[in-house]
């Protein structure tokens, strides 16, 4: 990495990597700007399940109080009830 370098999909430090629905690695911090993403990742789906529009609406208070950590905790608890109650591919497609 030349310089600061942090731009997208680049390593920073041990920061973990999380894999993007086209399968690419995108590196993810703890930041407001993450809690973006993952507000918008939510909103992605339309029609939100009460427990999942809750989960956001907490995550992004959360993120806006600086709570950054606890609010990512529950906007990724969201992502995860949502991904649960989607409807399965039975073609067997990954």
């Amino acid at each position: 990495m030349a310089g600061n370098g942090h731009g997208a999909g680049q390593p920073v430090g041990n920061v973990p990597a999380a894999a993007s629905p086209a399968g690419a690695l995108v590196i993810t911090t703890d930041s407001d700007a993450y809690c973006r993403t993952l507000s918008k990742a939510i909103d992605a789906h339309g029609a939100l399940p009460r427990e999942v529009s809750d989960l956001e609406r907490q995550g992004e208070g959360l993120c806006g109080a600086g709570k950054i950590r606890s609010g990512i905790v529950r906007l990724r608890r969201a992502l995860l009830v949502l991904r649960k109650q989607l409807p399965r591919d039975d073609t067997g497609a990954p």
